[in-house]
């Protein structure tokens, strides 16, 4: 599982305090874990269907080779 950098959650939320990123990631409907210290953890994968991307159409998808080719 591929996560949000700390960087993209501050982009994401336009916050610096943890507790305050993750009041804004809730408000936006955005999953999170919280580690230990209090830092949000966001899957890219939950951010995305969040944000309202469909399944397999993101743009970092894991592109698979075309064995039928072969």
């Amino acid at each position: 599982m591929i996560n949000l950098t700390k960087q993209e959650i501050k982009d994401i939320t336009g916050a610096h305090w943890h507790a305050r990123q993750i009041e804004i990631l809730a408000d936006l409907g955005i999953p999170c874990k919280i580690r230990p210290d209090g830092l949000p953890i966001v899957s890219r994968l939950a951010y995305e269907q969040a944000m309202g991307a469909q399944p397999g159409t993101a743009a970092n998808d894991e592109i698979q080779p075309d064995f039928t080719a072969i």
